[in-house]
């Protein structure tokens, strides 16, 4: 297979910009189809995939069945565990707290609005939370766009 695509590096910006808008519309076609594809299988497979785990006494997991014509199948049915954060606090508030560091997992934060406020009314504080705070920034993101 040969790549007719041309060489970037010595393209103008207007035919950058036009190669890119083509690369663009490609993909937004083919991952339309990818999904369309890709609903039909689940749709077919989906209770395949369900009653292969429950034969194992599973509601969860992952599963491999083999299909008629030397196809497989691969599927996935994820769990999702959601907890109630006030009722696990009050219930490790009722054990030492070395016993509920191993039990439960403790995070805290800062919601950004009430940190910008914080230094101002109350620095003391505000440096206290300081030395607990790291910040990390993406790469930038640059986007080509032709002025209408």
């Amino acid at each position: 297979m040969t790549d007719s695509r041309p060489d970037l590096k010595g393209l103008g910006v207007p035919a950058l910009h036009e190669i890119h808008a083509d690369a663009v519309r490609d993909v937004e076609d083919a991952k339309r189809w990818l999904i369309t594809v890709n609903d039909e299988i689940n749709e077919r497979f989906a209770d395949t995939i369900k009653a292969a785990l429950a034969a194992q006494g599973k509601d969860s997991g992952t599963i491999t069945h083999v299909l008629d014509g030397g196809f497989e199948i691969k599927g996935e049915v994820g769990k999702k565990v959601e907890w109630d954060s006030d009722k696990l606090l009050t219930t490790a508030m009722t054990i030492p707290f070395d016993q509920a560091k191993q039990i439960f997992k403790f995070a805290v934060s800062v919601p950004e609005k009430i940190y910008n406020g914080l230094k101002a009314a109350n620095p003391a504080l505000g440096a206290a939370v300081d030395a607990a705070r790291t910040t990390t920034f993406s790469a930038p993101k640059v986007t080509l766009r032709k002025e209408d």
